[in-house]
């Protein structure tokens, strides 16, 4: 009964394939203003924390999910990750930040708060700011 419990939860975790899938995850951070958290696993379904949490997050922040593959070779030895699972905050500068504990789900959740917008994007005063400045600059 868990097991279908858990395969019914509702999951906004961005699945990362290949350097073609960063790239779809970066334009739709953009896209939307919202800040880019990623996380690398070597399991081979999303867990059900990382799924609550991206619930949780959903339009305040942007989560991927990066797995142990070949395909992913290239952005795993990008970010310099040595041990799985591991979490990163990717920051507009291009400068990260790593959570140096083992992920459990009050860490993640106070991890991913530090970074989340205040309220969603559509509402959220500075990714407004940020997406209008970008559509002034388009209109020039």
């Amino acid at each position: 009964m868990a097991e279908y419990a858990h395969s019914r939860m509702p999951n906004f975790v961005v699945r990362i394939n290949g350097a073609k899938g960063l790239t779809a995850f970066e334009e739709k951070a953009e896209k939307y203003a919202l800040p880019k958290v990623l996380v690398f696993s070597k399991k081979s379904k999303t867990s059900q924390v990382l799924k609550a949490l991206s619930t949780e997050y959903r339009r305040r922040l942007l989560i991927g999910e990066v797995r142990g593959s070949k395909n992913n070779a290239d952005i795993i030895a990008k970010y310099g990750v040595q041990q799985f699972p591991a979490v990163i905050h990717l920051k507009a500068s291009g400068e990260t930040d790593v959570m140096d504990k083992k992920p459990s789900y009050n860490r993640l959740n106070s991890f991913l708060h530090k970074f989340a917008l205040q309220k969603p994007y559509f509402e959220d005063e500075v990714a407004q700011k940020i997406l209008a400045d970008r559509e002034s600059k388009e209109e020039l």
